[in-house]
């Protein structure tokens, strides 16, 4: 009814943002993994938010700017269907990049959503890069001390463990308790 609704009248901008507003805190409640019930509790709601995000993304504030491509990649990975999840999380990068620039931290967070994709189907060659991106903007954007940074040498750490080169994923993944240890002390 909403995407009817937007089709067949020209809402005004609040109209949208509130709409937009509304899915992203319904698409936050999305488990990272569902249960059967859960999925078909959620499905009827994934059209609507699949709309915020191919047409409705100029309404939704830079804060909520990413969840909507972040909740979908998510509702599709928690069931195993990566090849549908996959295109949300790079329509998600590109959009940020687009409208809030190379070296957000949305932007890392897409790049390191798409890399724990790519590390989940054992594609380490494609996810090693995207993981480093990430690490360089958040650490420049937020700082070596940020918990976002200490996530993602956690996670490139577990790339290559998984690859068998223990030495950089015990530096990396020391670096992380050391950083985070530090932090939480404060």
């Amino acid at each position: 009814m909403i995407r009817e609704y937007f089709q067949q009248q020209e809402p005004t901008d609040d109209y949208k943002q509130a709409v937009c507003r509304a899915l992203v805190q319904f698409a936050e409640q999305i488990p990272q993994v569902s249960t059967l019930e859960q999925i078909g509790a959620w499905e009827p709601s994934i059209p609507h938010l699949t709309e915020v995000a191919k047409t409705l993304n100029p309404w939704l504030r830079e804060a909520d700017l990413y969840t909507p491509y972040a909740r979908l990649g998510q509702f599709y990975w928690g069931q195993g269907l990566y090849g549908l999840a996959q295109p949300w999380y790079e329509l998600g990068r590109e959009v940020c990049e687009k409208q809030l620039g190379t070296d957000h931290p949305s932007v890392a967070t897409s790049l390191n959503n798409l890399a724990e994709l790519y590390r989940a189907q054992g594609k380490y060659a494609e996810a090693e890069p995207l993981y480093r991106r990430s690490l360089s903007i958040y650490e420049k954007q937020l700082g070596a001390d940020h918990p976002s940074v200490a996530t993602s040498l956690h996670n490139l750490g577990t790339l290559y463990y998984q690859q068998g080169n223990y030495p950089e994923a015990e530096n990396l993944i020391s670096r992380c308790f050391k950083d985070f240890s530090a932090v939480s002390r404060q």
